[in-house]
């Protein structure tokens, strides 16, 4: 099912995914959970997982990421809410 999005959808999808992601991938808190998740992956390798395992361990893997864009997509929606709402507030927009 198609739905129509509308500008303010397509403004968040344009900042969140491309303005955003070049701020946070030079961040070095950023930079070290992704040293952290190469560690975790590398452990996991030593594991020796059967396949059911290594699929559980994805499916949940998968499962706090989506978790994890949809409370992102979110937080960044309610942000760019509340800084137009000051504005509004402080008289600088109408």
């Amino acid at each position: 099912m198609y739905m129509e999005r509308t500008v303010f959808d397509l403004l968040v999808d344009a900042l969140a995914h491309e303005r955003l992601d070049s701020i946070v991938l030079k961040n070095p808190e950023y930079e070290f959970t992704v040293e952290e998740i190469d560690r975790m992956a590398k452990e996991l390798e030593i594991m020796d997982l059967n396949v059911e395992e290594t699929r559980a361990v994805n499916r949940l893997i998968c499962a706090y990421l989506t978790q994890n864009e949809v409370y992102s997509r979110f937080a960044y929606e309610q942000g760019f809410r509340d800084c137009a709402e000051l504005l509004k507030e402080i008289g600088v927009v109408v």
